[in-house]
């Protein structure tokens, strides 16, 4: 019966989806110079999990858009881009439903648990002529099926581990190095079926609406200006959470904050805003005064409100422009590691701070922290290196353009890459 209600779930939330496309297969040639989908337009899909991944979509979606016509020719292209994640529906219904890629692409969501029931629908549904997936392994049901249909696929900037778990026999190890892609073969029956794998991290990629990544490198060190340092603690997870509000009871308690410097704000962003309310209230009670996301602006104004509760999804980017410090979550203590984006913060050129568990970006932190460019810490020492950032304006902008300055070159390196691929790959 559980099953049975997240599949009614999962097909709530996409009723919407065939009678758009039953729509468009009808339609011919739209508004915005998009073929229907039944004219013989190339037909991407892209396989995205979260709202990291979705905005990487939008970016792979915007590169094919903007490769070069094939002898002359304009190659007419349609783009399906699924997730499976409720923080990523509503931050694609957000952002697609008033921008520019609102015409151009239809969404469907993917939940695991549902979506083996009922896969088969959408891949007969969106008849791929091109699969790719963007950091992550798909079922084994779905991957022959696609196979099945001839469709060409690639997977970027996934590890040999989840390439196995789907049947995957690698030939020669998967580099990881920019500018090599790796050939693998997947025997279905007697036929060895050839796949792409693209060994770049997207996740340098700003396009989609990222007000970051500027190239004024000399940014100043205030994010809000106004004598108030922002201090944000983003994609906080539940035991994190409770860390970091002791920590900063602690820092308030013990410091001055004239002696540390200006008027110190807080804002706490948590991965799951299920436990916003929880956060409101323990921020009250250690005197943080504290207000909801709404009510920003005021926020950022009144002296009096020391801490901010983000209480919706997809409003990071608004968190990273006020900020000076910005710590990344699921980083702090094994049993919630993992990590998430430091990339993102960094491209504001801001002071990041991440934990020390954090192997979904263990080679981009390692970079970074070899270039000056993040602050790695532990339980241990937490404290004094946000009293150091905090204090120490030159440490604090020295290392926020390290950050920025490591995203650039990397965004610049993988976007001729990528473009360079898909070209040779898709175009001809």
């Amino acid at each position: 019966m559980k099953t049975l209600a997240k599949l009614k779930r999962y097909l709530s939330f996409n009723r919407n989806f065939f009678s758009q496309l039953t729509e468009l297969k009808g339609r011919g040639v739209d508004s915005d110079g998009f073929s229907g989908v039944s004219t013989g337009a190339k037909r991407f899909w892209i396989y995205a999990e979260s709202i990291g991944e979705f905005k990487s979509a939008l970016y792979i979606m915007d590169t094919i858009r903007s490769l070069p016509k094939n002898n002359g020719k304009e190659n007419k292209k349609f783009f399906f881009i699924s997730f499976k994640t409720s923080s990523t529906l509503y931050f694609a219904r957000k952002r697609i439903s008033l921008s520019e890629y609102s015409k151009s692409i239809l969404y469907f969501f993917h939940p695991v648990m549902a979506f083996k029931f009922v896969s088969k629908r959408y891949v007969s549904a969106v008849d791929p002529g091109y699969f790719i997936s963007v950091q992550h392994q798909i079922s084994k049901n779905l991957l022959d099926m696609l196979l099945d249909a001839g469709v060409k696929i690639f997977f970027i900037d996934i590890k040999a581990a989840a390439l196995k778990k789907m049947g995957i026999n690698l030939i020669g190890p998967l580099s990881r190095t920019k500018g090599l892609s790796a050939t693998i073969f997947r025997t279905s029956g007697v036929n060895s079926l050839k796949l792409d794998v693209l060994p770049v991290s997207l996740k340098f990629n700003f396009r989609a609406g990222n007000r970051g990544m500027t190239n004024a490198i000399d940014m100043p060190h205030r994010g809000g200006g106004g004598g108030n340092m922002f201090i944000s603690f983003v994609s906080i997870h539940e035991k994190e959470s409770v860390f970091i509000l002791n920590l900063v009871k602690k820092i308030v308690s013990e410091h001055s904050t004239k002696n540390l410097t200006g008027n110190l704000k807080f804002i706490f962003a948590p991965r799951n805003i299920k436990i916003s309310s929880a956060l409101f209230e323990e921020a009250h009670k250690i005197g943080l005064n504290p207000t909801y996301y709404k009510n920003i602006q005021n926020f950022s104004r009144n002296d009096g409100i020391k801490s901010l509760i983000v209480d919706e999804y997809g409003v990071l980017d608004d968190i990273y422009l006020i900020s000076d410090i910005v710590y990344v979550g699921k980083s702090l203590f094994k049993r919630e590691g993992g990590g998430h984006n430091v990339i993102e913060p960094a491209s504001y050129g801001k002071a990041v701070i991440t934990g020390s568990y954090t192997i979904n970006f263990k080679d981009i932190v390692s970079d970074m922290h070899k270039n000056n460019a993040i602050t790695v810490v532990d339980e241990n020492n937490f404290k004094d290196y946000l009293i150091e950032l905090i204090k120490d304006e030159e440490f604090r902008r020295k290392t926020g353009k390290n950050g920025l300055d490591f995203c650039l070159r990397k965004k610049d390196e993988i976007e001729n890459y990528l473009k360079q691929y898909l070209a040779e790959n898709i175009i001809t």
